[in-house]
């Protein structure tokens, strides 16, 4: 089978105008997608930064020169907290449900 040569385009100013348009609006696109992906990863940095490590080290309390942080006061309290919902169950449980 023989090929038939296919005769080259031409160019005119119709479709280059249109191409560099649509080369316009690729940049476009692609810089307006980086700026909010970076306008997002600065916000999650922020975040991050702002719950892990500035958070907990905030003082919550001073008691003469000891400054209670905001981490330790969460732990404590957790664990005080579990303390007496055990202690409350153990209490139910040896007394019996007298609420009835």
């Amino acid at each position: 089978m023989a090929t038939k040569s296919q005769k080259p385009q031409k160019v005119t100013k119709k479709h280059l105008a249109r191409k560099q348009q649509e080369e316009k609006q690729v940049k476009t696109a692609i810089t307006v997608t980086v700026v909010i992906l970076a306008v997002v990863a600065i916000l999650l940095g922020y975040v991050l930064i702002d719950r892990y490590i500035i958070e907990p080290n905030t003082t919550v309390a001073r008691v003469g020169e000891t400054e209670i942080k905001a981490g330790e006061f969460r732990s404590s309290t957790t664990y005080s907290r579990l303390n007496m919902l055990n202690q409350a169950t153990q209490y139910v449980n040896y007394f019996g449900d007298t609420g009835k």
